[in-house]
């Protein structure tokens, strides 16, 4: 009787937490896909300012270069509800787009244009055009 019990709680606990899970999944992949419409938007800019990518401090600014001439609804916040980062290289050739992922918190290398991925970090980070995480 015990561990018929055991075993139904165990069930009941992997489908509570396999829903957790699937949750999280959707809400990256939702990220990922604001991550990519930004993306967009700073490399038809580069395109039009021959090659330079908009220089910002943060999404507010980059939110007023970009739109609405590059993107109609420019979306500052992930799935999470917290601010993307924003970061373009000195001489304006890169750039990077940061979502802290499901903890919120953006490591302070991931917020460096061409820094590498940090280890163990949840951060979603776009590059360039190209995702290095997340996928």
């Amino acid at each position: 009787m015990v561990g018929s019990k055991l075993a139904v709680c165990a069930a009941v606990m992997l489908l509570v937490s396999s829903g957790v899970f699937a949750e999280s999944v959707v809400t990256g992949k939702l990220t990922i896909s604001r991550l990519r419409a930004i993306a967009s938007a700073v490399e038809t800019y580069a395109v039009d300012t021959d090659l330079y990518y908009p220089q910002a401090a943060d999404m507010d600014e980059l939110a007023a270069i970009l739109s609405p001439k590059y993107i109609q609804n420019f979306p500052r916040d992930d799935e999470w509800g917290k601010p993307f980062a924003y970061a373009v290289s000195k001489d304006r050739m890169g750039y990077r787009l940061v979502s802290g992922g499901a903890d919120g918190k953006i490591a302070s290398a991931s917020r460096e244009v061409g820094s590498p991925v940090t280890k163990g970090s949840d951060d979603l980070i776009l590059e360039n055009g190209e995702m290095l995480t997340g996928e």
